[in-house]
């Protein structure tokens, strides 16, 4: 007799085990969502914070400073720097031709004392506009030398760097 009822009561057991399969399922799908939803959350956020990173460090890199440095050196001891110029490497000037090719240097903005620079930002190509409206090292005081450089390894990365010169 007991063996019957312990039967009866698997059997039993297994009905109801049967009728909770369903929920089982939806409760699956239903953690599955939320998962993702949080997951997808995090990708978006982490992305955002890894783009930003890879900009900074197109722009103003320690190495590109340095090369500016030298190129607006040599512009303020050898050239006029009251007006916007732009020097590109088809310039006319032999010493900074040669500084241009060396550094692999594809432009050169300078931009004299207490210039507003923003008139001239719509004029620029997409990466010089992209650097200027992000730029935050101007100072209205003095000149700013800013040198877009070629990257021959990677040819949609490009660098920029940015000095100030009394």
């Amino acid at each position: 007799m007991k063996f019957a009822i312990i039967i009866m009561s698997i059997k039993d057991g297994v009905d109801s085990m049967k009728n909770t399969k369903g929920f089982v399922m939806i409760e699956t799908i239903i953690v599955i969502t939320i998962l993702m939803v949080g997951l997808i959350s995090l990708y978006s956020s982490y992305s955002v914070i890894i783009s930003r990173l890879q900009v900074k460090n197109n722009y103003d890199n320690v190495e590109y400073i340095y090369k500016a440095y030298f190129v607006g050196d040599y512009l303020i001891d050898n050239n006029n720097v009251s007006t916007f110029t732009i020097y590109k490497p088809d310039t006319s000037i032999n010493d900074l031709k040669f500084i241009i090719d060396n550094l692999s240097i594809d432009k050169i903005y300078v931009i004299p004392k207490n210039f507003d620079y923003k008139a001239e930002i719509p004029k620029l190509e997409g990466s010089s506009i992209a650097y200027f409206n992000k730029w935050n090292d101007y100072e209205k005081n003095k000149i700013n030398i800013v040198v877009k450089f070629k990257s021959d390894d990677i040819p949609s990365k490009i660098n920029f760097a940015s000095v100030a010169f009394e």
